[in-house]
Parts: C-alpha cells; structure tokens; sequence
C-alpha cells in the first residue's frame, strides 16, 4: 500500500474514534492536507478560551519517497501570535522520528498537545518555526487579527544597472516582517523575503513622503539586506510597524532624506517587553539570525513570467509508515500530556 494511501487510512481511523477532536481532510494530486480542531475542553485550563485549528499538509506529488509534514496553526490564541504561516513541525518534540517515516498520527496529536503546553509555558516562543523562501503560501494563513496585510506596495529594485519596480504584498506579525509576490492564483502569495523584527538596524524615509528603505542586520552581522519600499499611506505603515517592533528592546535610528542627503536623525530606543521570560528571550533573540531573501535575479520576475511555479516542496523519506491507529486510547494521552 502507498505511503499516503495508509496515511489516510490512519486519519479515518482516528476520525471514527470519539477523541473529542474534529479531523477534516482533502486528498488531490498526491496533497494531503488534514485540518484538526481541537475543543477548548481539551486544553488545559488557561492556554486558550476558544478552540484551536491547526493545519497538517503532506506533499507527495512526483515523488514515491517519504516528505517531510508540514504544520501549520490556524487560530490566534496567544502572544506572539503562532498563526502567521510558520510551520511549526520541527518544534514538534520527537520530529526526527517522521522524518524516517514513522508518521503515526496519535503520536502526532500528542506532540501538538505538548507544544501548545510548553508554549503557554515558557510564556510565548518568539522564534520557533519556519518559512521557505520561493514558495506559495494560503492567504488564508495570514487572514486574522493579530497580522496586518499591506497592499499596494511597490518595491524598487536595480538589477543589473536597471531600475524597476515591482508589485508587492506586505504582512507584519507579532514578529516577522513578510514580503511576497502576487500569484496567479489569488488565494496564494509567495514569499520573497522575511526577517525579524529585532534585525532592524536603521530605516530611511525619503521625502516624497511615500518611500522608505529599510536596512536589516543579523546580530551576527554576517547578513544584511537594504529594501527601499513605496507606499500609498507611508505614515499609517511606519505607525504600525513601530508600534510591533518597539516589544523587542531594539535600538536604531530613523533618517529624513532629501535629495540623497541626511536632513534629520531621531534614535529609536525600546525595552523588552516580554517580562514574563526576559533573560531567556534575550539569549534567543541575540542567536536569532532570521534575514532570508530570494535571489536578487529571481527579485525581477513576475508570477506571470515564471515557466515552471514551484510548489511546497519537501526532503524525501525512504522508511514505511507505521498503521498503529489500530488500538486508540485518547485518554491516555490526554493524562499523560496534563502530567
């Protein structure tokens, strides 16, 4: 039997059992995608006062091999906000284990119950998960409260001694900042560049009063990127993203331009604001090095001009997939995850 055939067969399994949690799936093209709702009764008291949605995806097309699961959480619930497009599978304790095809979705479940508790924990994690760059993401993933969607932003580019400028869609999270690419499917994005918001290291604004460029620095300094931005309602961005980056305790500096000259200099100073776990979020945040661009060339090209669209893609798995969903014991789970 295929890999995902049994995978199926795994999730209609536990589907049939009454664990208290909703498994809703899709199957096309060798995608298999698993959205699993988890009731508020389920959770232990305090985390969340709603039910949490999370999202597993399985891409197998051309491919016979094992991939890598993605997950990715739909709800909102705490601070910083997890449902902002990350994938969150390699925070799942025991990831290593899928990556040699032991996929067994009771454990799986388990994992994501444990996460969501040292989470609430350890007072939010910041850093945790992933993006990939040069890939189509749901619009769907980005559409809550908690992040900010910008349209209608330009960004200009010199590539090879030419200037351009090219259409772009702007989302700010609690912690990353997010730049993508129109796609020819209108319920996707792809993404060109993020970083987080602590690597800011100083930003321009020019005096047409719609363009600024932003300069980001890893803590490392071995990574650096300069993007210059035009917006409609440049004001109404600076607001918003000051107002997000000001929780990371940063330091640097805004620049008025005119005519390529400094005209004016203001220093931007702000302390931690995540008291509850200071000292250890200092720790992450001096390690965290996230600036990740798309090659310059690739920068220039249209989701129109492209020949060949790159979907999700995944590092292979050899191994079987091991069918234990025969004797299911939720509550069991559930005791030794509130443990």
């Amino acid at each position: 039997m295929h890999f995902m055939d049994q995978l199926e067969k795994q999730i209609d399994k536990l589907s049939k059992n009454n664990i208290g949690v909703e498994i809703n799936k899709e199957f096309l093209r060798g995608v298999l995608s698993a959205e699993i709702t988890i009731p508020k009764s389920k959770i232990e008291k305090g985390i969340s006062d709603v039910d949490l949605k999370f999202q597993i995806f399985i891409d197998s097309y051309g491919t016979t091999l094992y991939p890598i699961p993605k997950l990715y959480c739909l709800t909102p619930y705490c601070f910083p906000n997890l449902a902002d497009g990350r994938d969150l599978f390699r925070e799942l304790k025991n990831c290593g284990n899928y990556r040699r095809g032991d996929l067994i979705l009771t454990n799986l479940l388990r994992e994501i119950f444990e996460f969501i508790k040292i989470n609430y924990e350890r007072g939010g994690l910041l850093f945790c998960g992933n993006y990939y760059l040069d890939t189509k993401y749901e619009k769907r993933f980005f559409d809550n409260n908690k992040c900010k969607t910008i349209t209608n932003v330009k960004q200009n580019l010199c590539i090879k001694g030419k200037n351009t400028s090219k259409s772009r869609i702007l989302i700010l999270s609690d912690v990353y900042f997010l730049l993508f690419r129109k796609c020819s499917d209108k319920n996707k994005i792809n993404l060109l560049f993020w970083a987080s918001f602590n690597n800011i290291e100083k930003i321009q604004k020019l005096s047409d009063n719609k363009t600024v460029i932003l300069h980001w620095t890893s803590k490392d300094k071995f990574n650096s990127y300069s993007m210059n931005l035009t917006f409609e309602k440049r004001n109404e961005f600076l607001k918003d993203f000051m107002e997000r980056i000001k929780k990371f305790g940063v330091h640097f500096d805004i620049i008025k331009m005119n005519n390529q000259k400094e005209v004016g200099r203001e220093n931007f100073t702000s302390d931690l604001k995540f008291k509850s776990l200071e000292k250890e979020n200092k720790k992450e945040m001096e390690k965290n090095n996230n600036i990740k661009k798309i090659d310059e060339e690739k920068l220039d090209v249209d989701e129109s001009d492209k020949k060949n669209e790159k979907s999700i893609n995944n590092k292979s798995l050899e191994d079987k997939f091991e069918d234990s969903t025969k004797n299911i014991n939720i509550n069991e789970i559930f005791n030794k995850i509130n443990k």
